[in-house]
C-alpha cells in the first residue's frame, strides 16, 4: 500500500473537483457510476413553446424556481421554471437553473445541452460556462464524449470574463495541476484562496501542488489550514497524516490519523494507515489490533491477515503467524510473499518439510511472470 501523499496527484482532475472528493481521499466505500435518464421529448421541446413575452412572469417564475430548488424540491422547481421561459425564451438564468436539476437526475446530456442554450442567451454568463465545463468533464468521464478541449475552453471563457470568479480560478488551478503544470495551478489556487480565504478544497488541492513540487513546508501549512477549516472531517486527518508520514513526521502523523479515525470509526484506509504506521513505531500491540479491526469488517482481506502475520511475527508468536498466513494463502494462492512468509515460520516452528514446501512454491510462483510475458 502506497502511502504518499504526492501520489494523489494522479486524481487532480475536474471531475474529483466536481464530486466533492479530495484526490487525497481514499472512499471507505464504493463509487458507483450515476444513472443516467434520458429526457422525453417533452422535455426537450416544452420549455421553448413559443408564447408572449413577459418580463414580470418570468421574474416571478424564476424566483419561484430559485425558491424550491433551495428546498430541494427540484421537480418542482423544472416545471416552474420551463413557465419562466416560456415568457421568454432567452432567460438565460432559467437554463442555468434548470441544468441543476438534470444534473442531479444524471442526465449529463441533456444539462449539457440546456447550458449551451443559456450561453447562446447570454454570451458573458460566466456561471453558465464554468458549469458547461464541468458537464463536459462529467461527460468525457462516464460517455466518453470529445467534449473535454471546449471544457477547457469554457473554463478559460469564465476566467475572461470575470477573472475574481472564485469557482472559475479553482478548476482552472485543478485543470493546470492535471495536465503537470503545478507552478500556474498554484497561482489561480492562490487567487481563489485571495478571493475566498474560508474554502478548504481550494488550500487542499493546493497544498498536494506544493508537496508534488517537494515544498514541503507550504504543503504542510495548507493541509493545517484544511483542518482548521473543517476539523470534524476525517479525510482531512488523513491527508494531513499522510503529508506528515511522507515528510517522516511520524509520531504527528499517527495522532492525525488517530484523529481521523475518531472522526469516522468506520474509516477502514485510515486504520490500515495507522496499522502500517505503527509498526513503523514498533506499537505492535495497536498495529495488531488495527488490523483485526480491518479484518472484523472484511474477513476476506488476505493482505490484512498478510500483514497481522508479519506482526505476530516480528514479535515472536509464530503460531498465530501461521493462523494468519494460512488464511492469506486460503484467500490468495498466487503470492510468493504470502508462501515465503509461511515457510519463515514453519521454520522457526521447527517444521522443515513444510517449510521446504513452501519455499518451493514461492520459486515456482517467482516464476511464473517470466513465463507470462514468453
Amino acid at each position: 500500500m502506497n502511502h504518499s501523499f504526492k501520489t494523489t496527484l494522479s486524481c487532480f482532475c475536474l471531475l474529483a473537483a466536481l464530486s466533492g472528493t479530495s484526490c487525497s481521499q481514499h472512499s471507505d466505500t464504493p463509487v458507483t457510476k450515476p444513472k443516467h435518464r434520458s429526457a422525453s421529448p417533452t422535455e426537450d421541446t416544452e420549455e421553448r413553446k413559443p408564447t408572449k413575452i413577459d418580463p414580470f412572469k418570468t421574474k416571478k417564475y424564476l424566483e419561484q424556481g430559485k425558491r424550491l430548488l433551495e428546498k430541494k424540491k427540484r421537480e418542482a422547481a423544472l416545471t416552474v421554471l420551463k413557465k419562466a421561459i416560456r415568457y421568454n425564451p432567452n432567460e438565460s438564468e432559467a437554463y442555468v437553473l434548470m441544468s441543476r436539476v438534470y444534473d442531479h437526475r444524471g442526465d449529463y446530456k441533456k444539462t449539457y445541452d440546456v447550458l449551451t442554450r443559456a450561453i447562446e442567451c447570454d454570451p458573458n454568463n460566466a456561471k453558465a460556462y464554468i458549469l458547461r465545463a464541468l458537464c463536459g468533464y462529467r461527460l468525457a468521464h462516464y460517455t466518453k464524449s470529445d467534449v473535454e478541449q471546449q471544457a477547457k475552453e469554457d473554463i478559460t471563457k469564465a476566467l475572461e470574463l470575470e477573472p475574481d470568479n472564485e469557482e472559475a480560478q479553482y478548476y482552472m488551478g485543478v485543470w493546470k495541476a492535471e495536465i503537470g503544470d503545478l507552478k500556474d495551478a498554484i497561482k489561480h489556487l492562490s487567487k481563489a484562496i485571495e478571493i475566498n480565504p474560508k474554502e478548504a478544497d481550494y488550500y487542499r488541492y493546493r497544498s498536494m501542488a506544493y508537496s508534488t513540487l517537494k515544498q514541503f513546508d507550504k504543503a504542510l501549512e495548507d493541509m493545517n489550514t484544511v483542518v482548521r477549516l473543517e476539523p470534524r472531517v476525517g479525510r482531512n486527518w488523513t491527508s494531513l497524516g499522510s503529508l506528515n508520514e511522507e515528510i517522516g513526521n511520524l509520531d504527528e502523523a499517527y495522532e492525525n490519523y488517530s484523529r481521523a479515525i475518531e472522526e469516522k470509526k468506520t474509516a477502514y484506509r485510515t486504520i490500515y494507515l495507522r496499522a502500517d504506521l505503527a509498526v513503523r513505531l514498533k506499537k505492535f500491540d495497536q498495529a495488531i489490533e488495527d488490523y483485526s479491526r480491518v479484518l472484523a469488517a472484511n474477513d476476506l482481506d488476505d493482505d490484512a491477515y498478510k500483514r497481522r502475520g508479519d506482526v505476530y511475527y516480528t514479535i515472536g508468536e509464530y503460531k498465530k503467524a501461521l493462523a494468519d498466513y494460512n488464511e492469506a494463502i486460503e484467500l490468495n494462492s498466487d503470492l510468493a510473499s504470502y508462501h515465503k512468509a509461511r515457510s519463515k515460520t514453519f521454520e522457526k516452528l521447527g517444521d522443515a518439510k513444510r517449510a521446504e514446501a513452501d519455499k518451493s512454491i514461492a520459486r515456482e510462483l517467482d516464476k511464473a511472470p517470466a513465463i507470462k510475458k514468453l
